[in-house]
C-alpha cells in the first residue's frame, strides 16, 4: 500500500514539475494564435479534470457536467462587466458552481436518488439552464451593467488582467501560462485529496455504498461534497472559457458540450486525473486538424477515430500506462527467475 502511494506520490510530482515548467517557458515561444489556441484547450481541460474526478472517482455519472462549466463562464462575465478583476471573477466563477452544486445535490443524493436519475437530473437541469439564458434577451433581463443576451449570449467580456491588477492585462502567452499553471494546481489538489481521508472515504463510498455507511460515514453528505468539488473546477474552467474568448453564450449548457467532456473522460480513462486532459488536447487539436480537410467530412473522421480508440482501449488512455507496467514487471519476474 504504501509502495503504491509513493509511486504515485512521485509521479504526480513528476507530472507537476514537468508540466510548470512548460507551462513558464513554453507559451513565450508560441505565435500569438497557437497561445491563444492552447488557452483554449487548457479551459476546456478544467471540464474534464472536473468529470474525471466526479464520475471517475466519485462514481457519480453526470451527463450535465458542463451545466458548472457554463455557470462559471456566465458569473465571471457578470462579475467582470460589473468591474471586478478578473482574479476575484474567477473566485466567484468557482464558488457560484460549487454552491449550486451544493444546493443541487442536497436534494439528489439526500433524496436518495438512483444513480440513473441522477444522470438524468443534471443533463436536464442543464438543458433547462440552456432555454432559460436562451430566453433572457431584453433590456430588463440584465444584472448590473451586464445584459445576459439571450442566445446572442454576452459579448465584450474583459479578458484576464494581472492578478489585482485590473489596470494591467495579460499577453495571449502570458494568459496561456496562468491558465496552464492554475490547471496544475487543480490537478494537484485533487490528486492530494484523494491520497487523503477525504479520498479513500469517496473511494469506499464508490465501491461499496452500504459498508461505508456501516463503518459510520455519511455517504449522502461524501457524493455531495465530491459533487460540489468537481462543480468548482469546472466553474473555474468556465471563468477561464469566458475569459479567452471574452464572450459566453447559452451554448455551453448544451448537449453538446456534456457529451465531450464524456467522451474526454472515457477517452482519457476513468479512475486517472491526467488520461482526460490528454485527450482533451488530442481530440481538440484533431478537431482543428480536421477542419482544415475537405475529403471527408470533418465529425465522421473524428468519429471514427474515436470509436477506434474506444475499442482498442476500452479502458482508456490510462490503460497504455497500466499495460506497459504489466510488461516492466514480467521483464523483472523473468531477470529476478534468472
Amino acid at each position: 500500500m504504501n509502495a503504491n502511494r509513493n509511486r504515485s506520490t512521485v509521479s504526480v510530482a513528476s507530472i507537476v514539475v514537468i508540466a510548470s515548467v512548460a507551462a513558464v517557458f513554453v507559451p513565450s515561444m508560441l505565435p500569438m494564435f497557437q497561445a491563444i489556441q492552447m488557452t483554449q484547450f487548457v479551459a476546456l481541460s478544467f471540464l474534464a479534470l472536473s468529470l474525471a474526478y466526479v464520475w471517475g472517482h466519485g462514481g457519480i455519472m453526470c451527463f450535465g457536467q458542463a451545466m458548472f462549466f457554463g455557470i462559471g463562464g456566465y458569473a465571471y462575465a457578470i462579475a467582470t462587466i460589473n468591474g471586478l478583476e478578473s482574479t476575484i471573477s474567477l473566485l466567484i466563477s468557482a464558488a457560484a458552481s460549487a454552491f449550486f452544486a451544493l444546493a443541487l445535490g442536497y436534494f439528489m443524493f439526500f433524496g436518495r436518488l438512483r444513480a440513473d436519475i441522477v444522470s438524468i437530473v443534471t443533463l436536464v437541469v442543464s438543458l433547462i439552464f440552456y432555454k432559460l439564458l436562451g430566453n433572457s434577451s431584453g433590456a430588463s433581463l440584465q444584472i448590473g451593467q451586464a445584459s445576459l443576451g439571450g442566445y446572442n449570449g454576452i459579448p465584450g467580456i474583459p479578458p484576464l488582467n494581472v492578478p489585482f491588477d485590473s489596470t494591467s492585462f495579460l499577453a495571449p502567452s502570458e494568459t496561456l501560462t496562468f491558465s496552464a499553471l492554475l490547471l496544475i494546481l487543480c490537478y494537484l489538489f485533487l490528486a492530494q485529496l484523494n491520497w487523503r481521508k477525504f479520498g479513500r472515504v469517496t473511494h469506499a463510498t464508490q465501491q461499496n455504498p452500504l459498508r461505508a455507511q456501516l463503518l459510520g460515514y455519511d455517504t449522502r453528505r461524501q457524493l455531495m461534497y465530491v459533487f460540489a468539488i468537481g462543480a468548482a473546477v469546472a466553474g473555474l474552467g468556465g471563468g477561464l472559457f469566458a475569459a479567452y474568448q471574452n464572450f459566453i453564450d447559452p451554448n455551453v449548457f448544451a448537449l453538446p458540450m456534456s457529451s465531450q467532456a464524456l467522451v474526454w473522460v472515457m477517452l482519457g480513462g476513468r479512475g486517472t486525473l491526467l488520461g482526460p486532459i490528454i485527450a482533451t488536447w488530442a481530440l481538440q487539436y484533431l478537431t482543428l486538424q480536421l477542419a482544415g480537410q475537405k475529403a471527408i467530412g470533418p465529425n465522421i473522421a473524428l468519429g471514427v477515430i474515436m470509436m477506434a480508440a474506444v475499442l482498442a482501449f476500452p479502458k482508456g488512455l490510462a490503460a497504455l500506462n497500466n499495460i506497459s507496467l504489466d510488461f516492466w514487471r514480467k521483464d523483472q519476474k523473468k531477470e529476478e527467475k534468472a
